[in-house]
């Protein structure tokens, strides 16, 4: 997500037209199936998902949430001031040996 806009890759965009025509009855399931090499049943989740929360229910169900293996700020602020007062103590010590 980028400014707020949410972009489809090609492939996920790809999979919502052709799960699209599978919902208006275009196409049938098996061949839907096919068409996005996937199994007949997630064709038919898929469509679910689809006709529940649009284009974004072919989007990873993970999408706009953090990772659950994220670093927090705090620490990740902790870290840098670590790093920046050792990196000091070097610099100190390192003029004191030449």
């Amino acid at each position: 997500m980028v400014n707020g806009v949410i972009t489809l890759s090609d492939s996920e965009s790809f999979k919502y037209q052709i799960i699209e025509k599978y919902i208006s009855g275009k196409i049938y399931r098996d061949e839907a199936a096919r068409l996005i090499k996937q199994s007949e049943r997630t064709v038919s989740r898929l469509a679910k998902k689809v006709k529940e929360r649009g284009f974004l229910g072919v989007k990873h169900g993970n999408f706009g949430k953090s990772s659950n293996r994220a670093i927090s700020k705090e620490v990740k602020e902790e870290i840098l001031r670590l790093k920046r007062k050792n990196t000091s103590i070097l610099i100190q010590l390192t003029s004191t040996i030449f």
